[in-house]
C-alpha cells in the first residue's frame, strides 16, 4: 500500500491559526506531514523580529507530539531569488 506525504512550505511569519488549520487538514488527507519552514535573511519574519530559526523552534515545538507531522527549515540566504 503507498503512504501519502504532503508537504506545507512558507514562511510562517507569524505562525497563526490558518496554517495549523492548513497542516491538520493534510494531516487528514495524508499518512504524513511534512512542513518545511522557509526564509532568508532579511526576510519579513526578520523584519518583525522571527529570525528562521526562532519560527523553524516554534513551529517544531507546536507539533513535538505530534508523530505523523515533521518540521525542517530551509535557508534560501544563499540561493537566487
Amino acid at each position: 500500500m503507498k503512504k501519502k506525504t504532503a508537504v506545507v512550505f512558507g514562511t510562517f511569519a507569524p505562525l497563526h491559526q490558518g496554517h495549523i488549520d492548513l497542516i491538520q487538514r493534510a494531516k487528514r488527507q495524508c499518512d504524513r506531514v511534512w512542513v518545511v519552514v522557509s526564509g532568508y535573511e532579511g526576510d519579513r519574519g526578520e523584519q518583525v523580529g522571527l529570525t528562521l530559526q526562532k519560527r523553524f523552534r516554534y513551529i517544531r515545538e507546536t507539533f513535538r507530539d505530534d508523530e505523523l507531522t515533521s518540521v525542517c527549515k530551509l535557508d534560501e540566504t544563499n540561493l537566487p531569488r
